[in-house]
C-alpha cells in the first residue's frame, strides 16, 4: 500500500506558499527535505525545482511521486560542474559518477532517497558519516540534531560516549560494557534527543534567515532561524493559522506557536486564560496589584450531587463555569513517583522546606470577616510571615485525557501592618503542616511546588480532625508578568507569553502526572 501526503496553503511573509503535510506512518524526511526545497528556492532556482513546484499544487501526493521529482532534482544537482571534489568522491560511492546520464542518476538516486530514514546521530552533534548522507550535500541541506552530551552533566564519561552513535551505544547497553550505566544515565536524562548543549549548537549551525532539516526522535522536520530564533515547520493541517513552532527550550515550556508572518498564535484555551488573568488583574485595587499570588493546583472536579469527577461532551482541556468541588490533591502513588521524577529531572537540586500555617478567623467590630495566617519554620522556629490571604478569583480546567483536572487561582496575600489585629488571633481554626520541596523552573518565571500536608481543623480544644493531601502546584512569579501586562500594545505583548510558560508547564507536569497514573492503573 503506497503512502501518501496531504499538501498545505500557508502565507510565509506574506507570500502564498505550498508545503507538504509528513504522514503519522513516515519519519519525513523526504517531506522536511522537499519543504527546505520549496522555502529556500530564490529565482534562479525555481527551473531546477519547477516539478516539485508543480506537484505541491496538488492536494495529495503519492510518495513514489515526491521520490520521482526529488530524484530527478538531484540528478540536475549531481549534474553541476560546481561539486566539489570531496562530495563528488562520496556521490562516487553511491554509483552516482558525473560521467553518468541524468536518467542513470535519477534510478540511482530513486533506490537511495528511501534509505535517508535511516541515519545515526553521533552524541557530539555529527552524523554516523555513511555514503547516503552525501546526499543531503548534494541538494545543499544541512542535516542536524541537537542530541548531545554535556561535559558539565557527564564529566567523567563524556568524551566516550560522545565519540559514539545511537546504534553504538545501544551495542554498548547490549553488551554491557563499563559504559552502560553511564549511557543509560544519559539516555534517561534527555529522553527528548535534545539537551542544553544540543540547542546551543543548533543555534550556531543554522544561518541567519536559512533552512535546515532537524532529526529529533526518529522524526525529520523544517528548520529555520528568524532573528535569531529558531523555529521548525508546524505539519498539522488541523492547527489554523499556525505555521512556525518555536525551539526555545529543551522541555518546550518556553516554546510559541507563530502564524506565517511570525505572530504568536494561540488556542482558545491559551487566549481565554489570558484574558481571565487579565481581566482579574485589571479588577484588583492598583497598590495591591504588586501582592497578587497566582497558582495551578492539580486535583479531580467532582460534580457536588455525584461526588463523581464531572463528565463533558468534549475531548479537549475545557474551561468549566458550572459548579464544581476540587480539592488539590494527587494520589499517593502518583505523588510519590512525581518526587522522584522531579529529583532526578533536577539532579536533586530541589530547595526543602517545612513549615506550619495557621490560620485565624478575626472580627474586630462590624468589619467584615479577615483571615490571617501566620507561617512559622519549623526547623527555626521563626515566624516567616503573617498575612491576610485573599480569594480574587478561580478558573477551573477540565482535562478529560488526562487523570487529573486544574484549578488556577489569584489572591492577594497582604502583609500585616497593624500588629494590634494578631491581639485578636486567638485560636487557630486550622493548622497545616507542610513538608515542601521547590524547584525552580529553568528559562521560565515558575516555581514548582511538591508538599505533604497534614490539615488539622477544629482545634479550639486541641482536639480536631487530621487530613492528609499532596498538593503539586505551579506558582508564576509576579513582577515579571504584572510589568508585561502593563506595557501591553500590539507589537508586543510579553504578558501573553508568560501565560503560555505558565499553561505550557502546567500542561506538561499533568502529561507526566497521568503517565504515571495509568501505569500504576495498569499493574
Amino acid at each position: 500500500m503506497s503512502i501518501s501526503f496531504e499538501t498545505k496553503s500557508v502565507v510565509i511573509k506574506g507570500q502564498p506558499v505550498k508545503i507538504i503535510l509528513p504522514n503519522t506512518k513516515n519519519s519525513g524526511v523526504l517531506v522536511a527535505l522537499a519543504n527546505v526545497l520549496l522555502l529556500s528556492h530564490n529565482q534562479s532556482e525555481s527551473v531546477k525545482i519547477k516539478k516539485l513546484l508543480k506537484l505541491v499544487q496538488k492536494n495529495q501526493i503519492v510518495e513514489r511521486d515526491l521520490e520521482q521529482v526529488l530524484a530527478s532534482i538531484g540528478s540536475k544537482y549531481a549534474n553541476d560542474d560546481t561539486l566539489v571534489d570531496e562530495l563528488e568522491r562520496k556521490l562516487a560511492g553511491i554509483n552516482l559518477h558525473s560521467s553518468h546520464g541524468a536518467n542513470s542518476k535519477v534510478r540511482q538516486l530513486l533506490q537511495i532517497l528511501p534509505s535517508l530514514n535511516d541515519v545515526d546521530p553521533v552524541f557530539d552533534g555529527t552524523f554516523q558519516d555513511t555514503s547516503e548522507m552525501a546526499v543531503f550535500d548534494l541538494y545543499g541541506v544541512n542535516l542536524l540534531h541537537g542530541w548531545i552530551i554535556d561535559n558539565k552533566e557527564h564529566s567523567p564519561t563524556c568524551d566516550k560516549i560522545s565519540k559514539l552513535s545511537y546504534k553504538e551505544a545501544r551495542e554498548a547497553i547490549n553488551s554491557n560494557c563499563p559504559l552502560t550505566n553511564d549511557i543509560s544515565y544519559f539516555f534517561d536524562r534527555s529522553d527528548g534527543q535534545l539537551t542544553e548543549k544540543g540547542l546551543e549548537h543548533l543555534r550556531t549551525s543554522v544561518k541567519e534567515g536559512s533552512y535546515a532539516v532537524l532529526f529529533r526522535c526518529d522524526k525529520f522536520y523544517t528548520l529555520h532561524k528568524r532573528k535569531g530564533e529558531l523555529l521548525y515547520l508546524v505539519a498539522d493541517k488541523n492547527l489554523a493559522g499556525v505555521v512556525w513552532h518555536s525551539l526555545r527550550s529543551v522541555d518546550g515550556v518556553n516554546d510559541t506557536f507563530y502564524s506565517g508572518d511570525f505572530k504568536a498564535v494561540d488556542d482558545e484555551l491559551t487566549r481565554n486564560v489570558q484574558d481571565w488573568i487579565s481581566t482579574t488583574i485589571a479588577s484588583v485595587y492598583e497598590p495591591y496589584r504588586s501582592r497578587i499570588e497566582i497558582e495551578m493546583k492539580y486535583g479531580t472536579m467532582l460534580d457536588p450531587k455525584t461526588k463523581k469527577r464531572i463528565k463533558l461532551p468534549t475531548s479537549v482541556p475545557t474551561i468549566y463555569k458550572g459548579r464544581v468541588k476540587m480539592k488539590p490533591n494527587v494520589d499517593k502513588e502518583v505523588f510519590e513517583e512525581f518526587k522522584e521524577y522531579m529529583k532526578f529531572a533536577y539532579d536533586g537540586r530541589g530547595v526543602p522546606s517545612v513549615t506550619q500555617d495557621s490560620l485565624y478567623r478575626v472580627n474586630i467590630g462590624f468589619q467584615k470577616t479577615r483571615y490571617i495566617r501566620k507561617s512559622v519554620d519549623l526547623h527555626t522556629h521563626a515566624i516567616e510571615e503573617i498575612i491576610e490571604k485573599k480569594p480574587v478569583s478561580s478558573l477551573f480546567i477540565h482535562r478529560p485525557k488526562d487523570s487529573y483536572d486544574m484549578k488556577l487561582s489569584i489572591n492577594l496575600e497582604l502583609p500585616i501592618v497593624k500588629k494590634e489585629i494578631l491581639k485578636n488571633c486567638k485560636k487557630p481554626i486550622n493548622i497545616r503542616q507542610k513538608r515542601r520541596i521547590s524547584y525552580f523552573k529553568d528559562h521560565s518565571d515558575c516555581r514548582i511546588d511538591i508538599t505533604d500536608v497534614q490539615r488539622k481543623t477544629n482545634s479550639f480544644d486541641g482536639g480536631g480532625e487530621m487530613e492528609t493531601t499532596r498538593e503539586i502546584e505551579v506558582e508564576m512569579f509576579e513582577p515579571d508578568l504584572l510589568l508585561g501586562w502593563e506595557v501591553q500594545n500590539e507589537e508586543s505583548f510579553p504578558f501573553n507569553q508568560f501565560v503560555r510558560i505558565l499553561l505550557n508547564t502546567t500542561n506538561t507536569i499533568n502529561e507526566e502526572l497521568t503517565f504515571l497514573s495509568k501505569n500504576f492503573r495498569s499493574q
